[in-house]
């Protein structure tokens, strides 16, 4: 009957690994935002994809003809 808490070494193996995770999180939201929004200062109409024209008009609906 060993109720002695687990060994420091033991324990200690479970930090590092929680560490790394939280630290490639940040890393990777990091290099998201980077790559989202860039060093270079660019304005709107050339990070957009959306065309900067009339929307398309749907065409007029027709009732077909009821003979």
């Amino acid at each position: 009957m060993d109720n002695r808490p687990e060994p420091e070494s033991e324990r200690r193996g479970q930090v590092p690994l929680l560490l790394w995770a939280m630290i490639g999180v940040i890393v990777v939201g990091g290099v998201a935002l980077w790559l989202a929004f860039g060093t270079e200062k660019r304005s709107i109409s050339q990070t957009t994809t959306i065309p900067m024209t009339e929307p398309h008009k749907a065409p007029e609906v027709t009732r077909p003809v009821q003979r």
